[in-house]
């Protein structure tokens, strides 16, 4: 609906409702609540006057064309607002770039393919002033001590993939009451990433910039970073035990310093993310460029009145989180390491490089009991056939003959196709297998779609889509070589390919 649809040709008066309907596929049903918004708040009369004078006339064009509504056949293909993906096309009557996101695809037969998508307007948020080095905050000191009022938007940026150059954190802010150009700044972060960290690190930076006496209010879309700095203004108080179970302790730390030796008067306000805020979108940006810098900004924290005991890992890395828990979680990655490194491991180990593992919904299943007694011997035996698939030490032929030579002599040869070696990885791709394999993955992808299709809040075209295109079973339904992601879910590993599914 256009603006013409709902304003008077003089462009006075709210169009009435009836006038409206003309103009609409669907005339049925009661007035709409925008409607009724838009007569209480921006009309001054029950004849809809309105409060506000247009800059611009209205030009009124009924027989314009307008974007004609998608299609709905079973060859349509909708994207659904969550799966919605960013599309750029070229404008030759603009002789500009047009973005927008994805609404509907459809390729009829004989017929080019044709996208629908919903136009964005490209905003320029780009700061005048920006600083990306550590070395730049006493600059940004002195340009701001004339300042007593000072407000921020700050944010954190964390990329658990770490599928960009870079470090996995970074953090920015900008200043947002400045007349003539607000500053902003971004940097890096390393060690114990988490999103929180990344938001303390920059509202920490906010802070030490600002004059002495200053009033400050700084805006950050964080709820934990928020509660974790009223409940940190008492690290003085506690005990250097509970001390260092506080996660971030040297950056809470840090800022209470910094507020002490300022004398600032600092709140911090809730902003609700991707609202629309131009500051808020610009430090979050800025966050975002932040994982590219490529020096981490640290804190030399030995001066620290309330840091009276800091841990250091290998004299090198600061704990600044709950020691033991710390130590255990450095502990257990040590222990996957030698894991893996196993020769027998060598292509999990490969596959892990790869991101094709998604080790948190892996470990989840190998600890998942399907069964309500703890005890139960059939949980025993599934938690048996998944440690011997995961570390492929299955009772296969090679493995028996090398535990049991004297019974298993001379004999490794698959007893199937009497080709290879019968190992654990030959077992799955053993090509007498394969039609067994293949018909479970097709069984397993129809009954997923059906699953989906109850519970999920999708089209089930989209559905059905995602599932047969994705790489753990596409190759089941269209005959292909098993692919190594359904290979992993043989041996009781979850791909990262099978969790973008959902």
């Amino acid at each position: 609906m256009f603006l013409d649809h709902i304003i008077t040709k003089d462009h006075a008066f709210l169009e009435d409702y009836n006038n409206i309907k003309t103009h609409l596929q669907y005339k049925g049903g009661k007035i709409p609540r925008w409607y009724t918004f838009l007569k209480n708040n921006i009309t001054i009369n029950p004849q809809g006057r309105l409060i506000f004078d247009l800059d611009k006339p209205i030009i009124q064009n009924p027989t314009a064309p307008r974007p004609p509504i998608p299609p709905i056949d079973a060859d349509t293909l909708h994207h659904p607002k969550r799966s919605q993906q960013w599309v750029a096309s070229w404008a030759p009557h603009l002789s500009d770039i047009v973005y927008g996101k994805l609404l509907s695809t459809n390729n009829f037969p004989n017929c080019s393919p044709v996208s629908y998508m919903e136009h964005w307007v490209y905003k320029d948020i780009s700061a005048s002033s920006l600083y990306t080095t550590p070395q730049d905050l006493q600059g940004i000191a002195t340009t701001l001590a004339p300042f007593n009022d000072l407000e921020f938007f700050t944010d954190g940026s964390y990329d658990s993939t770490n599928s960009q150059a870079g470090f996995s954190m970074g953090y920015g802010w900008t200043t947002s009451n400045l007349s003539n150009c607000n500053i902003t700044y971004n940097g890096s972060l390393q060690y114990f990433p988490s999103s929180t960290k990344a938001e303390t690190m920059a509202i920490l930076t906010a802070l030490v910039v600002c004059p002495e006496f200053g009033i400050i209010t700084i805006f950050t879309d964080s709820q934990a970073a928020i509660d974790s700095f009223h409940k940190s203004k008492n690290l003085h108080t506690i005990s250097p035990r509970r001390f260092n179970k506080i996660n971030n302790n040297i950056l809470w730390s840090s800022i209470h310093f910094i507020i002490q030796t300022l004398s600032l008067k600092v709140k911090l306000s809730k902003v609700k993310a991707h609202s629309g805020n131009q500051f808020n979108d610009i430090a979050d940006i800025q966050a975002k460029l932040g994982r590219t810098q490529p020096i981490p900004t640290t804190i030399i924290h030995d001066h620290l009145p309330n840091q009276t005991i800091t841990l250091n890992w290998n004299n090198e890395i600061p704990l600044d989180k709950d020691v033991r828990k710390c130590v255990g979680t450095i502990l257990d990655y040590r222990r996957l390491d030698n894991h893996l490194n196993h020769p027998s491991l060598e292509t999990i180990k490969d596959n892990t490089k790869k991101l094709l593992i998604n080790w948190t919904l892996s470990s989840k299943w190998f600890n998942f009991n399907g069964c309500n007694d703890s005890t139960s011997p059939l949980h025993t035996k599934d938690v048996k056939w998944r440690i011997r698939c995961s570390t492929l030490t299955l009772p296969t032929l090679d493995i028996m003959n090398r535990n049991f030579p004297l019974l298993i002599k001379d004999r490794t040869q698959c007893l199937l196709c009497d080709n290879h070696i019968e190992s654990n990885n030959h077992l799955w791709e053993c090509p007498k297998n394969y039609d067994i394999i293949k018909t479970i993955f097709i069984q397993m992808g129809d009954s997923l779609i059906k699953l989906l299709n109850t519970h999920a809040d999708r089209l089930s075209l989209v559905i059905s889509d995602s599932i047969k295109y994705s790489q753990t079973f596409k190759w089941a339904y269209r005959s292909d070589p098993i692919h190594p992601v359904a290979i992993l879910l043989l041996k009781s590993y979850i791909s990262n390919d099978l969790l973008g599914i959902f």
